[in-house]
């Protein structure tokens, strides 16, 4: 992951400590007011999203679902296996036939000339 582009802007970073204290309302007047009036449109995304959870056990749990589902949809596209030997013979073979077609077509054709 080292070699990943950060896709967050590190000067409107919000922490998830803070993000949890807004849902449960722990904040200060001052943190608040900041959080609210930031132009952000991902963290006013994430603002919404949290206060649609009635808990912090359904947010784990929902993140959790997530990460769960994105796991399995990425391992089971890393399954993918190189073509073998007989399935790129028959590929050959197929393009083989087709030419030696074209060029009987062609040979057909100029005879009756």
């Amino acid at each position: 992951m080292a070699g990943k582009k950060n896709i967050l802007s590190k000067k409107n970073k919000t922490e998830k400590e803070e993000l949890k204290d807004f849902l449960k309302d722990n904040l200060s007047s001052d943190l608040l007011h900041s959080i609210n009036n930031e132009e952000d449109p991902f963290l006013q995304d994430a603002l919404e999203g949290l206060e649609s959870f009635s808990s912090t056990d359904k947010i784990h749990h929902s993140v959790h679902q997530l990460n769960k589902k994105l796991h399995r949809s990425t391992r089971s596209k890393r399954k993918s296996r190189p073509f073998e030997f007989k399935q790129i013979f028959w590929y050959v073979l197929a393009v083989v036939i087709i030419i030696l077609l074209v060029l009987l077509a062609f040979e057909v054709l100029n005879l009756r000339k």
